[in-house]
């Protein structure tokens, strides 16, 4: 049983440092989950697939993104209250395409992380702060929404109140990705090659979970209510 077991496991990848002294014999973590788990993000051809997939997202996020951020900022009689909501969400999703999105895939597929600790800090950041600066501004429509059906002879928001609600709702949203920053970590993994970004509170489990329920709350609880 252990002999098969162990033709099952591909051969390690064998790396030396620059002296040609000790070596270290790490394995490809690719192989390995295809050895054991038949992992098919590991084949090529799925690999394509979703390059592909991803790819026309993301060029077609930025291609409508850019022309609903040219269309607004040109045209005076679009820069409406409700167009501003709309403009602020299509530059979050366009930093999200040339960030997030394009990092991603390669991460999944590559599982190697190597784009360095900042990224590892930043694009993750980034990710959380655009997911919750949408999930506030979809909310702040809705109460737009709202208060115009229920006035309708006057604005339920001014130009300059919309301005200061997108401000805030971008702070708020940086402030609750914030720990994103601090808590995702660039560490090698015993027995296999290259170094995986992972979010890692240490003893801090306590704080996480409550972490997780805040976001639960403000993510979705409370913004549902505005629905």
């Amino acid at each position: 049983m252990e002999a098969s077991t162990m033709e099952l496991l591909p051969p390690p990848t064998i790396l030396f440092n620059v002296s040609s002294a000790p070596s270290v014999i790490c394995e490809d973590m690719n192989a390995y989950l295809w050895n054991t788990r038949r992992d098919l993000t590991t084949c090529p051809f799925v690999m394509a697939v979703f390059a592909s997939l991803y790819s026309s997202i993301i060029l077609l996020g930025i291609i409508g993104n850019s022309c609903v951020i040219m269309a607004i900022a040109r045209i005076k009689s679009l820069q409406t209250v409700p167009n501003m909501f709309i403009f602020s969400l299509s530059c979050s999703d366009i930093l999200v395409c040339f960030i997030s999105a394009t990092i991603t895939p390669i991460a999944a597929f590559k599982k190697d992380w190597i784009f360095g600790q900042f990224l590892c800090s930043f694009a993750p950041f980034v990710a959380g702060g655009s997911l919750c600066f949408s999930t506030f501004t979809l909310a702040a429509i809705s109460v737009d929404r709202f208060l115009l059906i229920l006035f309708p002879t006057r604005k339920a928001f001014s130009h300059t109140q919309a301005l200061f609600i997108i401000l805030v709702t971008f702070l708020l949203a940086s402030g609750f990705s914030l720990p994103m920053l601090f808590m995702q970590k660039l560490k090698p993994v015993t027995h296999y090659c290259g170094r995986f970004c992972f979010e890692d509170w240490g003893e801090m489990i306590g704080i996480r979970r409550i972490y997780g329920t805040l976001l639960l709350t403000v993510q979705f609880i409370i913004p549902v209510r505005f629905h």
